[in-house]
């Protein structure tokens, strides 16, 4: 079940990478049973995943997705599939992945990498197809992505027991 979460977790990444970053900070800032400072985050064995744990991290990780959502709209913005913002994807489906693994951190990051440059690859392709076969404005299906995103996040983020 964990890398099926994993898989799911880091698809999601692929998609909306921010956002899903900042759903599962804020949820595990929430769980976390012990108060971790930034210093211990910083001195911990798993820096980056006791660094989501941190409640300012979840903070600045929503200000941020908020940027990503509406940057998404922008006609500017490079494609999902470019190589940095593919490599960005897989490094955060990575890190969200090995979150969503407790028994296996390395397989569930590299399931939720894969997962992400799979799902980066077909979302785009979905979303070129529907602006093209239906003329649907782009920014309308950006906003029905980040929808399905935030609920299948927030899903997936509060049915993982740490």
């Amino acid at each position: 079940m964990t890398l099926t979460k994993a898989a799911g977790i880091g698809a999601l990444s692929g998609m909306r990478s921010v956002s899903t970053l900042a759903i599962l900070s804020d949820q595990m800032a929430r769980r976390s049973k012990r108060k971790t400072s930034l210093k211990k985050a910083l001195n911990a064995k798993n820096i980056s995943l006791d660094l989501l744990k941190l409640p300012q991290t979840a903070q600045v990780l929503k200000m941020m997705a908020a940027g990503e959502a509406l940057a998404d709209k922008m006609p500017m913005m490079p494609a999902r599939t470019s190589p940095l913002p593919l490599a960005g994807r897989a490094l955060i489906g990575a890190l969200a992945g090995a979150s969503m693994d407790s028994e296996d951190r390395l397989r569930g990051g590299g399931v939720g990498a894969l997962s992400a440059v799979i799902s980066a690859h077909l979302a785009y392709r979905i979303r070129k197809m529907l602006r093209e076969r239906f003329s649907i404005p782009d920014p309308l299906l950006g906003a029905i992505e980040d929808a399905a995103v935030l609920a299948a996040a927030q899903a997936l983020a509060k049915s993982h027991k740490r």
